[in-house]
């Protein structure tokens, strides 16, 4: 296999091609692996980071305009914006990060199961360590979203996209 990366022997670009190389965001997440000794892995956890802070300011965005602008009730706004917001991280994450080129209803699927454990994970962490142990809220909110990160990142990474190599090559 002729390396397309200068420099890169074909037996290393075989290593950080096992994962996922399609797509805009893999396919510079590789090459930049290739060019860094970086394991493609982890740049794809690197786009999978960088996709979920920008989804956090988007729904920020989204959230004023249907609440503060639109008058929304905030219980209702803030649902809508995380499900728009979800969807959208969803579908960049799926092409952009993992390399699919079209959507798949099971991996969907999967990702708003573990976005839910996430929510749920954090909200048990925040309150467990709140009221239980005496924590003041605002660790307990710190503590509550590492423990979702860490949940995300697991059901994401071990069973939303569990097959690396996207199905649509």
């Amino acid at each position: 296999m002729p390396s397309a990366l200068p420099f890169v022997a074909p037996c290393a670009l075989r290593t950080w091609t096992r994962y996922s190389t399609r797509g805009v965001l893999a396919s510079n997440f590789t090459r930049v692996a290739a060019q860094t000794a970086l394991p493609a892995r982890f740049m794809q956890f690197a786009g999978w980071f960088a996709l979920g802070v920008l989804a956090f300011a988007i729904e920020l965005g989204i959230l004023a305009i249907l609440h503060q602008w639109l008058g929304m009730h905030l219980w209702l706004a803030s649902a809508l914006a995380a499900e728009i917001v979800l969807l959208g991280r969803f579908l960049s994450t799926d092409r952009f990060v993992f390399g699919y080129a079209t959507p798949s209803f099971g991996r969907c699927w999967r990702f708003h199961v573990a976005a839910a454990g996430s929510f749920a994970v954090s909200w048990l962490v925040l309150n467990g360590s709140a009221h239980e142990l005496q924590v003041p809220y605002p660790v307990a909110t710190f503590l509550g979203s590492a423990a979702a990160f860490v949940w995300s990142g697991l059901t994401n990474f071990l069973w939303v996209w569990r097959s690396a190599q996207p199905a649509n090559r």
